[in-house]
């Protein structure tokens, strides 16, 4: 017979094992945030999030092919690409310095 995480942490308290009694506590914690996420997980729509980042990787390199240089691949995770795109709104707003 299987002996469930909190029936090995309640022995391991009476025979007096406080170590791996507290190890099996941290144990059961984890299995019951990892329950928590998988829950949460089921209830995100991939395909949908997949469809936004998708829009929004083009609207990002939409934005680069409207400037007058050539960037051959923007990427919305370098710094320096970003500042790209803030600094032409900056100046087409009229914020510029």
């Amino acid at each position: 017979m299987t002996k469930s995480n909190s029936e090995l942490e309640r022995h391991a308290y009476i025979i007096g094992d406080t170590t791996i009694a507290s190890l099996l506590g941290e144990v059961e914690d984890v299995l019951n945030e990892r329950d928590d996420l998988d829950d949460k997980l089921d209830g995100i729509d991939i395909e949908q999030l997949q469809n936004d980042l998708r829009a929004y990787k083009s609207f990002f390199e939409s934005c680069f092919d409207r400037l007058g240089a050539y960037y051959p691949a923007p990427s919305v995770t370098s710094d320096y690409d970003c500042s790209v795109i803030f600094a032409a709104i900056e100046k087409a707003e009229g914020l510029a310095e």
